[in-house]
């Protein structure tokens, strides 16, 4: 070591050379590397002077020697190795590892502050702290935790949002509240979302907080808005369903709305945004054999344009899972050409699962005793929920013609098409008063009446 055993941490130095067994040449010269720091941090004299005297003090400054360690010389000399020896940079021996951040340890253990914060300020359970934390590399979330918690407090944020957000985002605890957040938030909320409405933008897209907000955000939302007319709630719909779509690069995102486009999907209805996710998810190319599968199956032209315009996202259905819902439509009794007339009508059906399509068949025709042509004619009844609104709807309708209300000869399709609201209005409301039980029976669907089955009484709740 020449010159530096003249100074006066050379026999610590010489020590823990000592404890390296005779013959461990490589952890030697590694340790030849680090006196260069030691002599950087000799200048607080009184404190090496102690170190010098008691050497067993390393590991209560700066945790560098765990007690027992100069007997097992195997358990120190990594921790002690793993010292930075960048003299511009170090800090004092006894100000290691008192903030996570400059930790020399290569290990990410968890700081308990962080935990203990985020369970006293923010409602954290244990175990909901600890899961954050272990998919933080944890170095400056410590520092950002308060600003971060802070701001979105300010924004009217509660502690149950703000908890949903870090345990979907972790990496929210590292954000810059001057340069990241505030400008994210600022700029979607001039955009028209409110402040719920961008947080659950947040949750569902990893690359919020990473990507730019004035090469990719910004021109990405104007496009959409500008080119597409999609904004306010149908905006933050899209987002949520496809939040990398603002993470694109502006060129991607309009060859995007472009394929949309040759497809022939109408701008403006929910279809387009449907198109949008489903074009997202799939190449030019993927897209392209989807089509020509549909054409080998046998579809008609028209089948394929009314069905991908009107519900584009079948298309991201695989080959397999389109021969099993064919198959399975056939299985029902339907014919090949009632098979194309319900999808063209409602092509929604084909991203219900079998067992759905089957539960609603069985009820309409083994229950109330309609055709399987019917239901070909009117799929948009396959879509329905039995329980929520077929069966509640069927027993109003039964009700008002056993009482020979005029609204007892409108037709089923009629009553279960409707939306909820003029259903209420133009039914339910309508008649309380007369006939109070009719809302036992829209409400509960569960009376015993004089004729007990299909199209005689009510439908009871199974």
């Amino acid at each position: 070591f020449g010159p530096a055993r003249r100074h006066p941490l050379a026999p610590l130095i010489h020590s823990l050379l000592f404890v390296c067994r005779e013959g461990v040449e490589r952890e030697r010269e590694m340790l030849r590397g680090v006196l260069p720091l030691l002599l950087h941090r000799s200048r607080n004299g009184s404190r090496e002077a102690a170190l010098l005297q008691h050497p067993s003090l390393l590991h209560h400054h700066g945790r560098l020697l765990p007690p027992g360690a100069l007997a097992s010389p195997s358990m120190a000399l990594p921790r002690f190795l793993a010292l930075s020896t960048s003299g511009s940079t170090a800090a004092p021996i006894g100000d290691v590892g008192d903030d996570p951040s400059t930790s020399p340890y290569p290990e990410t253990a968890i700081p308990s502050s962080l935990v203990e914060y985020l369970i006293q300020s923010c409602g954290f359970s244990q175990d909901e702290a600890s899961k954050v934390c272990k998919r933080l590399k944890l170095r400056k979330a410590s520092r950002n935790a308060e600003s971060v918690l802070s701001f979105f407090r300010g924004k009217g944020v509660d502690e149950a949002q703000f908890r949903k957000a870090v345990s979907c985002q972790p990496r929210l605890l590292y954000a810059d509240v001057e340069k990241t957040l505030a400008p994210k938030f600022r700029a979607f909320e001039e955009m028209g979302l409110s402040v719920s409405g961008v947080l659950k933008v947040l949750e569902r897209n990893s690359t919020f907080l990473s990507h730019s907000l004035e090469k990719k955000m910004i021109p990405n939302i104007s496009l959409l808005r500008e080119e597409c007319g999609i904004s306010g709630q149908r905006l933050l719909r899209l987002l949520w369903r496809n939040p990398r779509v603002i993470s694109r690069s502006t060129r991607t995102l309009t060859e995007i709305i472009g394929r949309v486009r040759e497809l022939g999907i109408r701008q403006g209805s929910m279809a387009f945004e449907m198109g949008l996710h489903m074009t997202d998810a799939l190449s030019r190319r993927t897209l392209d054999e989807k089509l020509a599968y549909l054409k080998g199956l046998g579809w008609p032209e028209e089948v394929i344009l009314s069905a991908t315009r009107r519900c584009p996202s079948i298309l991201t259905l695989s080959e397999k899972k389109m021969g099993e819902k064919l198959a399975h439509f056939k299985s029902l009794g339907w014919t090949e050409e009632e098979t194309f007339s319900a999808i063209r009508r409602t092509p929604l059906i084909l991203n219900f699962s079998e067992r759905k399509i089957k539960d609603s068949i069985d009820f309409f025709v083994g229950g109330i005793g309609s055709s399987t042509s019917f239901l070909a004619i009117n799929p948009i009844l396959l879509t329905l929920s039995i329980e929520k609104r077929v069966r509640p709807r069927y027993n109003v309708s039964r009700f008002l013609q056993l009482k020979h209300l005029r609204e007892g000869d409108w037709t089923l399709l009629t009553l279960l098409t409707m939306p909820e609201r003029e259903f209420l209005n133009k039914v339910i409301l309508k008649y309380t008063d007369t006939f109070p039980e009719l809302n036992e029976v829209y409400g509960a669907g569960s009376l015993e009446q004089i004729q007990p089955n299909g199209f005689g009484g009510y439908v009871q709740n199974t």
